[in-house]
């Protein structure tokens, strides 16, 4: 068994289960899960689905982004059921190694599938009812909609604010690092904070620390200084 980091129609159980059950997968079947995300990803459509009849949802590299999602513990017959149904054969989708995160923020190691290079297009719209599909599959699991409208109507992501602590707060030696930043609040997190020598560290705790929450037109630069200035190496590194 194996886990499976499931996203767009495949949330959908009812979508899920008539789609293989028409191809003979019997066997197969997506139940349970637990809401999970995929970070440093968003969700895109820009992959036309002939059976769909228009745009299938695909996941692009995005720092800062997110693509919300469910984790699965799945056995072969679910496994090829799913490789039948993304068109692995075909070149359509190829299963790629992730790290998600759960809505406690543990790693977990699984795969998905993202569409194959050969195959991606700029946008395609998807039709009405298969974004309705999504949209009940992300509900089903209490999930937010918001990121995969914006994919359904071709709007950029709104990058996910970034919460700073200790150097990097307004007035200490490393706050320069967030000078593109286009909004700036107070704000605490649930945690307690480690005196690591020259810098605190959090950590998980029932007290609150304080901070500020910043907000950015895009993440791309920004992360990559902030990652080098935390020695922050990638999930699942």
């Amino acid at each position: 068994r194996r886990l499976y980091f499931g996203y767009g129609s495949n949330l959908d159980e009812a979508d899920f289960h008539a789609y293989v059950g028409a191809r003979g997968h019997e066997r197969a079947a997506l139940v349970g899960g637990i809401p999970a995300f995929l970070p440093d990803h968003a969700p895109a459509y820009r992959y036309r689905s002939d059976a769909r009849e228009g745009g299938a949802l695909d996941v692009r590299p995005e720092p800062g982004a997110v693509t919300p999602g469910a984790l699965f513990e799945i056995d072969e017959a679910t496994l090829h059921a799913l490789d039948d149904k993304e068109g692995v054969a075909s070149r359509c989708y190829e299963r790629v190694d992730v790290t998600v995160l759960d809505l406690e923020g543990r790693e977990h190691h699984a795969f998905t599938y993202r569409v194959c290079r050969e195959r991606l297009t700029d946008y395609m719209p998807p039709i009405e009812g298969y974004v309705r599909v999504v949209a009940r599959g992300l509900a089903r699991f209490g999930l937010p909609d918001t990121w995969h409208a914006r994919a359904a109507r071709n709007e950029a992501v709104e990058p996910l604010p970034v919460f700073v602590y200790g150097t990097l707060r307004r007035g200490e030696v490393a706050a320069h690092r967030l000078s593109a930043s286009r909004e700036v609040e107070e704000a605490r997190v649930r945690g307690r904070l480690l005196h690591l020598g020259g810098y605190p560290g959090l950590v998980e705790g029932e007290g609150w620390v304080k901070g500020e929450l910043h907000r950015f037109e895009r993440l791309h630069g920004v992360l990559s200084e902030l990652d080098e200035y935390e020695d922050f190496r990638g999930y699942g590194a």
